[in-house]
């Protein structure tokens, strides 16, 4: 719900412990990194045991990302680091959830959103156009090579993942704690382009970069610009509406 009463608050406070924020962030990385490896070693070694699920089969669920099982533990990832983050940032800024960003949109956070989307469409168009150039129209992100839903469950489980647990758990970890972080020891453009640069690069999609990283740079802005880790949430999930539904209804 947009309201237009609400006072702008600020991003940041004027000095924020930079080391324990980074620390935040790589933490609640790694965290989410290193359950997905321990949940799907562990669930492989007990199919294998079990013997009711064959070698190919169980090479082709890990192998499609969009499988109700893969689906199922990147949400819960993105859940930890959600919850981490949530936990962790306002106890070591010292401000309520509210006062980081996590609060109804104003009047003018919503022509903020409306404007950065905008950009963000003339900015996709140009890059189709630039891939055509440079003949990578072809190229499947990182990730999605394999990806085929195969029931509904799984459908449902992949928009949940593109559209909600994402942007999120995203938003909360590269603009609420990164950007943040840098935000106090730097000017606005530059925290925003160093927190971005991070934002394309663990995507880790030589070709798409370009796109991923204007999208982590617009995002920061917006944060900076509107105080509301709403609004870049809206923009990160809208953002992956349509290439999750081309995905469900086509494949890669």
């Amino acid at each position: 719900m947009i309201r237009s009463t609400d006072p702008p608050l600020i991003v940041v406070a004027p000095r924020v412990p930079l080391l324990r924020l980074l620390g935040l962030f790589f933490v609640a990385g790694i965290a989410s990194f290193v359950f997905v490896a321990a949940f799907l070693i562990g669930y492989a070694v007990l199919v294998k045991l079990s013997g009711h699920v064959s070698a190919a089969q169980l090479e082709a669920t890990l192998k499609n990302p969009a499988s109700s099982l893969l689906q199922a533990c990147e949400i819960a990832a993105y859940v930890m680091i959600a919850a981490i983050v949530l936990w962790r940032l306002p106890r070591i800024t010292h401000r309520s959830l509210r006062e980081l960003g996590l609060r109804s949109l104003r009047s003018a956070d919503g022509i903020a959103v409306a404007i950065t989307l905008g950009i963000l469409v003339l900015a996709r168009i140009l890059f189709t156009f630039a891939l055509g150039a440079v003949h990578q129209t072809n190229h499947v992100q990182t990730g999605f090579a394999n990806f085929r839903v195969t029931d509904a469950l799984a459908g449902v489980l992949a928009c949940f993942t593109a559209i909600v647990a994402a942007p999120f758990a995203e938003e909360l970890l590269f603009r609420g704690v990164l950007f943040g972080a840098l935000r106090s020891r730097l000017p606005a453009v530059w925290a925003a382009l160093l927190s971005a640069l991070l934002f394309g690069l663990v995507h880790g999609d030589a070709v798409f970069f370009p796109y991923i990283a204007l999208l982590g740079f617009v995002n920061a802005m917006l944060y900076e610009r509107t105080g509301n880790l709403i609004a870049p949430m809206i923009v990160h999930a809208t953002n992956n509406t349509l290439p999750i539904v081309f995905l469900i209804i086509y494949g890669t």
